[in-house]
């Protein structure tokens, strides 16, 4: 049998060689070459790119978020596209915590009542799996891993040196890319963090070559020390923790010298900033002896949200919807932005409800389960420093996110995304136990052509939401310019264009009825007829019961169809009154910081000669704390002119008050965006 096997073998590999020569070779197409070579070119960067690109959402650019989510689910759907095998499946405890917690979020678009603010969210923190997936189904995940710490590494670097620059130079409180200086701080801690095991990684494997050392060791000076300029004290307390974490781990290993100068650099860079900063990182940190002045306008944000905790079902209130509810159970004297409950359990608790919360207790569990495996198993020292600083990076983020939001920003969840799917790497590598998934290799069913074409459009279908939401808001924004230029026609087309795009968000809507509701109540100058004005009137009352539809938490609505019933089309001038004075009551209901909801009620109040409820509507707005943007100065002054109107001498003098102290912080906030070189756009703050 053996004689036969061999005999069998060399006639088949005769066989092949008469084929090769007789047959012409095969012509090259250098279109499909210079494309794969273009793919591979541009393979590691895609992630790093990404995280790139993510710095420049801020919740508001959805062309950023579009950008970056695309950038994502090419890097993952790369190695599915490829002409080989399916990658396996590596389903380790941590990849499966992290898809199901990712599948309940996704599942609560179905009892959303904002179902776009929902998705927002839900694309914003598929970033984590995204990011993840892109890494773990590389066909090369190490050389993939290299690229992305070194692009991650590099734009910390970068932050830092922008922190550094308006902290020590400019002497403004640093925040870099970000609109938040903790947000800022928490990402340079997860930049100096990695950077620390990566250097115990390369110390303790004995690399040829001082200079990649002494960089790393640079960095996370830089790094630590830019993140101690900002005095956040929940960013120094989550930066302990961490070089507690990696010190030890590291000394436990033999490493003690090591140790030591990591533990000597992360006190240098604490003791330069307390010098820089003129002796605030210490009196920040002392101000932690008093829990209760130190904390005390989170601890009025925190019993507002546990009140919307409470009138919310055990399933969540819907993610994302934080910000739409909160200003019906805000304080008075809560002086936060109100998008964020600067507690990212509790924000989570409301939002995805107690399975939300449960699956990302179980998430960080199994990230802290893959670090101790892989650091007290028998592997090699190297990986296991590494892996000390990766967990020390993520329970730094999870220690900070409990007087912050950082699981809503999203260069902080790509980087998560990205340091999670190299711990996943780096138990695979060390023999953990899991269960793998391997695909059959046998005679594919499709040709490879065809399916790299069905990755490629279903990756095209994923990014046709975010995309199309951007293209919306571009054009919503344009529209809005137009419109102040006088160009109403074409404002409209626009508007019409982007509710098309958009078909689930309430923006587009509430703009075209605002549009319809400016021409109506110019309607005699504009000399319009009675069924012009009908029709406008229509058309506008049929956007606002949408825009309402889709988000019934928006004050916007019931102000704008104040307005219109106040044009009085169709209606008799009593009953339009009476009810666009239910309509402005319904907005403040919900957002008592609506001022112009407000300042229209106080005028239909006066108008109807009820001076007495004008001015409790009046004083009802004025005992709370309000940012120093122009609306709310404008609406101090207003409430000083109606207040001395009907006779309240002492509460115009508050009110005016209140509005030179606003306009006071609002010159100061103007002057530091023009030292950070960011001017204000007109309206707003």
């Amino acid at each position: 049998m053996a004689a036969g096997r061999r005999v069998h073998r060399e006639v088949h590999d005769n066989a092949r060689m008469i084929k090769n020569v007789c047959e012409p070779p095969q012509r090259i197409n250098p279109l499909r070459g210079l494309i794969r070579g273009s793919f591979r070119s541009t393979d590691g960067v895609m992630l790093p790119a990404s995280l790139v690109v993510s710095l420049a959402y801020n919740g508001i650019h959805f062309w950023a978020l579009a950008l970056s989510l695309a950038l994502l689910l090419a890097a993952a759907a790369r190695p599915l596209a490829g002409s080989g095998a399916f990658p396996a499946v590596r389903l380790s405890p941590l990849s499966v915590a992290l898809g199901l917690w990712w599948v309940w979020l996704v599942a609560g678009v179905l009892w959303s009542p904002v179902p776009y603010a929902t998705t927002i969210d839900v694309w914003s923190k598929g970033a984590v799996p995204l990011a993840f997936l892109a890494l773990r189904l590389h066909a090369r995940p190490a050389r993939a891993w290299r690229w992305s710490a070194a692009g991650l590494l590099a734009i910390g670097a970068a932050l830092a040196l922008w922190g550094v620059r308006e902290g020590a130079i400019l002497d403004l409180k640093p925040r870099s890319a970000f609109l938040n200086p903790n947000s800022h701080a928490a990402f340079l801690n997860m930049t100096a963090l990695v950077g620390a095991g990566l250097w115990l990684r390369r110390r303790a494997a004995h690399t040829d070559g001082r200079a990649g050392e002494t960089v790393l060791a640079g960095l996370f000076l830089l790094a630590a020390f830019a993140m101690a300029l900002v005095g956040s004290r929940g960013a120094l307390l989550a930066f302990a923790g961490g070089v507690a974490l990696v010190t030890v781990t590291a000394y436990r290993r033999g490493r003690s010298r090591d140790a030591t100068v990591l533990f000597g650099l992360s006190a240098l860079a604490v003791a330069l900033a307390h010098l820089v900063r003129g002796d605030m990182v210490g009196d920040r940190l002392a101000s932690l002896a008093n829990p209760a002045a130190a904390g005390s306008g989170r601890f009025l944000i925190w019993e507002a949200t546990l009140r919307m905790v409470r009138d919310a079902p055990w399933w969540g209130a819907g993610p994302g919807t934080f910000w739409l509810r909160y200003p019906q159970y805000r304080h008075p004297e809560d002086g936060s932005g109100g998008y964020f409950a600067h507690n990212d359990y509790l924000q989570l608790l409301l939002e995805d409800g107690w399975p939300g919360l449960v699956l990302t207790l179980a998430l960080l569990t199994a990230a802290a389960w893959t670090v101790a495996r892989v650091v007290t198993r028998h592997h090699a020292l190297p990986s296991r420093l590494e892996a000390a600083g990766l967990g020390a990076a993520l329970a730094a983020v999870a220690i900070h996110s409990l007087v912050t939001f950082n699981f809503y920003v999203l260069p902080i969840l790509v980087a998560c995304g990205m340091i999670l799917g190299r711990l996943d790497q780096l138990a695979a590598e060390a023999g953990i136990p899991s269960l793998t998934v391997r695909w059959a290799r046998g005679r594919p069913l499709v040709r490879p052509v065809v399916r790299g074409l069905a990755v490629w459009g279903l990756w095209l279908l994923a990014i046709l939401h975010p995309t199309t939401l951007a293209l919306a808001q571009h054009h919503s924004e344009e529209a809005r310019r137009l419109a102040t230029i006088g160009h109403a026609a074409d404002a409209e087309r626009l508007l019409q264009q982007a509710a098309r795009l958009a078909p689930s968000t309430d923006g587009p809507r509430l703009y075209l009825a605002e549009l319809y509701i400016r021409a109506l109540e110019r309607a005699d100058k504009l000399e319009l007829a009675a069924r012009e004005r009908l029709t406008l009137a229509r058309a506008a009352a049929g956007a606002l019961d949408e825009a309402q539809r889709l988000n019934p938490l928006r004050p916007d609505a019931p102000y704008l169809r104040g307005r219109l019933l106040q044009t009085a089309v169709g209606l008799t001038p009593a009953d339009a009154e009476a009810r666009a004075e239910a309509e402005y009551r319904a907005a403040l209901r919900l957002d008592p910081m609506y001022v112009k909801a407000r300042v229209a009620l106080v005028n239909l109040l006066v108008r109807a000669g009820r001076r007495k409820e004008a001015a409790a509507a009046v004083c009802a707005g004025l005992g709370r704390w309000y940012p120093p943007e122009p609306r709310y100065i404008a609406f101090l002054r207003f409430a000083a002119t109606a207040l001395d109107d009907l006779g309240d001498p002492e509460g115009a003098a508050r009110a005016r008050a209140a509005a030179e102290r606003l306009a006071q912080q609002r010159e100061t906030l103007v002057r530091e965006l023009q030292r950070r070189g960011r001017l204000p756009v007109p309206g707003d703050p």
